[in-house]
């Protein structure tokens, strides 16, 4: 078995088609809604997150096909 973590280059489909089969299986679950991800989100997802320069991307990847995704923001701290 050969586990790879890797940040995913949501420009190239490989990537973003992988990110976005795994979130759809999350999706698709009833502890994540029981619903496919819309062709809508499926086609603006991967350039929304690659736009934003505060986000990263890891995909996960066992023997070449995606098995996990991990998402992180970072935001600025609010003094308050």
């Amino acid at each position: 078995m050969n586990l790879r973590v890797l940040e995913a280059d949501l420009a190239a489909s490989l990537d973003a088609n992988g990110m976005l089969d795994v979130l759809d299986s999350y999706a698709s679950d009833p502890v994540g809604g029981g619903e496919s991800l819309s062709q809508d989100v499926r086609a603006r997802l991967p350039a929304m997150l690659g736009e934003l320069p505060t986000s990263l991307v890891l995909v996960a990847t066992v023997d070449e096909r995606y098995v996990g995704v991990a998402t992180r923001f970072l935001a600025k701290k609010v003094e308050g």
